[in-house]
């Protein structure tokens, strides 16, 4: 059973290898000043403790190179002469025939750690990637000292194996501060990857002492030196109390890289080191952003921080990365966070030079089939998994939101708006349909058996121009009908979808449409030879011609008519209506040249 995973972080003791306490600099050396933003309580974000990518392993191992450019490998020799243990520097460290940077690599890899956490720790508690010098503290009675491991006489005066003491407790793993090393835990690989599983156990929620929230922690290994109660805020912050239980007091900061009375300077020199080799061990959180991001339960919606605060972006706006997300922020905005596929959507389309411009609200979910909306200066983006993420703005947007937007009848978009069409015309397509806009006819929906009909002959190409209502239903016979510039596209189950328009369309409507004796257009209009055109209904045709304007013809008037020629017929076309109550219940329509009479009795007859 472990006890404590710390050594040498406690207080100030002589005898032990120099700089394992304090950094202790040459007096000539400059005063560093790499504790600059220290929090006792965010330490180092979960995610710079977990990224486990951010070096490989040519790159470990040129760091260390760059640490170590020369290795001493003089024999240092005790009191009586002996000689003592010399070992590789740790750029040249070997075991099991792998460098010491596969090692660390390796595990980084393997409990998703990042390897210039190892890095540093090693630092911390050894000296190790600085020292040129690696050296055993027991005295040798062997010569052979080629290598960190070999046959030499204990305390005791009886032979065993010793090994390099830097190496065998690399990490300081299984080393508490009143008891000797747990010798299961020796060996450079082991010390390294039982590091990293300590940390990633910690970083998944599991074995510390010191979990996220208020804990008390000690200024030393020294209880009557005291502490303070830390508000610890990540797991990352976590591990390392579980690593090193000690907050460095204010003298260990002010005096860093010295030291002072209670001080213990475990954490404070791996803050100090990796902000020094790597930069920061987080990302710094404020202003509006970071005000957001604290009240707004940031650390759950958008993970740690990945990036400092960017500003500089148009009008003025800054913004910050998160491991879910982002939050911009603009003076005339306010601070918002972007995330998800409608964040991905407003990046990838231009973030903060979106035509959308910044948004004004969170994402909102749990629309209409699990959906998500957020809204933009100049609009809003809808999402959802069958459709991903597509804008809406302008006045198709605005007619659609009107229309009752998720629960709109034509579904959620699936494109952008298009634009460029005849007339300065856009368009938006839909789950269920299209939404069409000019700034003459405003926004109307096209979709259904219309909507179809519309497009097929040539959408904002078509001669009837574009929509000027929605579709209307409940018809006779449950038909519908839609409007459009220069005439109506009619539809029942029966007929289908046909256009009327023109002097046709204003006959139809006069004699009150689908509600007429004629029923619902059966085609679309026929031009004749003859120079006029006609349309056949359910119920009859109408026919028209230039002077004549257009008349219908039905029943036994008209199959009379159309049998003997219809436009060719020698009384020439209608120019009145059919006029029934004459006498015996008979009736007359007007042609150009005469009249054709009707009775039930004897049909019908010209004159």
């Amino acid at each position: 059973m472990i006890k404590k995973v710390i050594v040498f972080t406690g207080l100030v003791v002589a005898t032990l290898i120099a700089g394992l306490f304090s950094l202790s600099p040459d007096k000539d050396q400059p005063t560093y000043a790499y504790m600059t933003g220290f929090d006792p309580g965010n330490i180092m974000s979960d995610f710079v403790m977990s990224n486990k990518n951010s070096m490989t392993v040519s790159q470990i191992q040129a760091f260390l190179n760059d640490k170590v450019p020369t290795c001493t490998t003089n024999t240092l020799r005790g009191y009586h002469n002996e000689a003592r243990a010399v070992a590789p520097c740790l750029k040249d460290f070997k075991e099991d025939s792998r460098t010491a940077s596969q090692i660390i690599w390796q595990a980084g890899q393997d409990y998703s750690i990042n390897p210039q956490v190892l890095i540093v720790l090693l630092q911390k508690e050894q000296g190790l990637t600085t020292d040129t010098w690696p050296r055993d503290g027991w005295w040798w009675t062997k010569t052979n000292l080629g290598t960190a491991k070999m046959e030499c006489t204990n305390s005791s005066g009886k032979p065993a194996y010793c090994v390099n003491a830097q190496y065998r407790s690399a990490t300081g793993y299984g080393c508490p501060d009143t008891a000797p090393c747990d010798a299961q835990y020796f060996g450079f690989a082991n010390q390294i990857r039982k590091a990293a599983e300590l940390f990633r156990t910690v970083l998944d929620g599991g074995w510390t002492n010191y979990p996220v929230g208020n804990n008390y922690i000690q200024y030393s290994p020294d209880p009557t030196c005291g502490g303070s109660t830390v508000n610890i805020k990540n797991r990352a912050t976590s591990a390392l109390y579980r690593y090193t239980p000690y907050q460095p007091n204010a003298g260990a900061i002010a005096n860093n890289p010295g030291t002072a009375p209670c001080g213990a300077y475990g954490n404070r020199n791996f803050y100090h080191f990796f902000t020094e080799w790597f930069g920061s061990t987080g990302y710094i959180l404020n202003g509006a952003i970071g005000r957001y991001y604290n009240s707004n339960n940031g650390t759950s919606i958008l993970g740690q921080p990945i990036s400092n605060e960017k500003c500089g972006l148009a009008n003025s706006g800054c913004r910050q990365e998160f491991q879910k997300g982002w939050i911009y922020w603009t003076s005339a905005t306010g601070a918002w966070k972007i995330s998800g596929g409608i964040g991905k959507y407003w990046i990838k389309h231009g973030a903060d030079r979106n035509i959308l411009g910044y948004p004004i609200s969170n994402e909102q979910c749990g629309l209409v089939n699990d959906g998500c909306y957020q809204e933009f200066q100049k609009g809003h983006v809808y999402w959802t998994s069958t459709t991903g993420a597509n804008r809406i703005s302008g006045g198709i947007g605005n007619f659609w939101i009107k229309n009752g937007a998720d629960n709109n009848i034509l579904g959620y978009p699936t494109s952008n708006e298009q634009c460029g069409l005849a007339n300065n015309g856009c368009h938006q397509e839909f789950q269920k349909g299209w939404i069409y806009w000019t700034s003459a006819t405003g926004a109307q929906r096209i979709s259904g058996g219309i909507g179809r009909h519309w497009i097929k002959h040539g959408a904002d190409n078509n001669t009837l121009g574009y929509p000027i209502s929605s579709e209307q239903c409940g018809l006779v016979n449950a038909g519908c009908v839609q409007e459009f510039q220069k005439g109506r596209i009619y539809w029942t189950s029966t007929t289908g979808a046909q256009r009327v328009s023109g002097g046709i369309d204003k006959r139809y409507l006069a004699i009150n449409a689908d509600n007429s004796f004629l029923g619902y257009p059966a085609s679309g209009e026929t031009v004749l030879a003859s120079g006029g055109v006609y349309q056949q209904f359910e119920n009859g045709r109408i026919y028209w011609k230039t002077k004549l304007g257009a008349w219908e013809i039905r029943g036994g008037i008209g199959k009379y008519w159309i049998k003997h020629g219809a436009d060719n017929n020698t009384l020439g076309y209608p120019i009145s209506s059919e006029q029934c109550g004459l006498a015996n219940d008979g009736c007359y329509q007007q042609f150009q040249n005469g009249r054709i009479y009707w009775t039930s009795a004897r049909g019908a007859w010209a004159v």
